[in-house]
């Protein structure tokens, strides 16, 4: 059996957002409404893993992105970004007990939170930090890799201001489909929910031959 999803769209491209479960629940909309308007208006499919179902070792949903062009993902970024600004100035006004989720330290900035395989990210952090340097740079925004893996994956994060983060994003989102001609691209769009997978498999599956650098920033900087 193949070690991903059945019935994930076979595009072009993807992208895996990590969603609170309040974000989730934003995006979806009563009975998916807002789903569908994100899907009608971006020309993406949008696939999210199980209620329950986290990436490993986070209360975070995965959100698969599909499409067969890179701008379309763009586009879906710019809704997802919307309702984290939204529930964002929710949680300045009303702190959740355990630390807001979606804000950054900095007042006006948001957390935006994705995950890639070991590969793409030695093409976004790049030969001794250049790429992800260059990103910060450019862009002002914050990004940070966790050094942690996880059945091929890690998680990362982009905080700054809405603006910020959406060109970072940019960048990111064109070094990730890069890859998306490599064979390891079919099973990395595949792999939406992450508790009922073989770890060891897709640790080896996913496998980075040139070794993954050191993450850029641990599990608490920039929060």
């Amino acid at each position: 059996d193949p070690p991903w999803d059945l019935g994930v769209p076979q595009t072009i491209n993807a992208f895996k957002v990590l969603v609170t479960d309040t974000l989730c629940a934003a995006l979806l909309g009563s009975h998916g409404s807002v789903k569908d308007q994100i899907q009608q208006e971006t020309g993406t499919k949008l696939v999210f893993s199980n209620r329950g179902d986290y990436f490993p070792q986070t209360s975070y949903r995965v959100l698969g992105v599909y499409a067969d062009d890179e701008t379309s993902i763009l586009a879906a970024f710019d809704h997802i970004m919307r309702r984290i600004v939204e529930l964002g100035e929710e949680e300045r006004k009303a702190p959740p007990l355990a630390g807001p989720e979606l804000l950054g330290k900095e007042y006006g900035e948001y957390v935006f939170r994705f995950c890639v395989t070991r590969k793409m990210c030695t093409q976004i952090i790049g030969t001794a930090g250049s790429v992800i340097k260059k990103i910060r740079q450019d862009t002002g925004a914050k990004v940070f890799i966790e050094n942690d893996t996880f059945c091929g994956h890690r998680s990362a994060r982009v905080i700054g201001g809405s603006d910020n983060i959406l060109n970072a994003l940019c960048q990111i989102n064109e070094l990730v489909q890069r890859e998306c001609e490599d064979p390891d691209f079919v099973p990395f769009a595949g792999v939406v929910n992450f508790g009922d997978k073989d770890e060891q498999h897709l640790d080896e599956l996913f496998a980075d031959p040139g070794g993954p650098p050191a993450g850029k920033g641990g599990k608490d900087a920039g929060k």
